[in-house]
């Protein structure tokens, strides 16, 4: 799956327009791991996705989102822990 990051929440890792490739089936078999960078349903806005890296994992299975940029990124530091069933993907490229 394709998507196009707008924003600047990412930066420097990805900047704003930048195309990236998700693997939607990444997390089927496998759990995500701190560091990966991911696509995950927004918290308030439905249909309407964040891309965020996993900054910790609590011990009752939910992500803390971080964006790379503090000052640019609205994240888990703001909205709180993200479950699983919210998590869509692993980015694993830009195109």
């Amino acid at each position: 799956m394709l998507v196009q990051l707008d924003g600047h929440s990412m930066f420097p890792t990805f900047r704003d327009g930048d195309i990236l490739d998700v693997d939607t089936d990444a997390y089927l078999t496998s759990s995500p791991r701190i560091g990966d960078v991911v696509l995950a349903d927004h918290p308030f806005i439905k249909n309407c996705y964040i891309i965020k890296r996993v900054h910790d994992i609590t011990k009752d299975d939910r992500l803390i989102l971080h964006g790379d940029s503090t000052l640019e990124s609205t994240d888990s530091r703001s909205f709180g822990s993200v479950a699983l069933k919210h998590i869509r993907g692993r980015v694993v490229a830009r195109q």
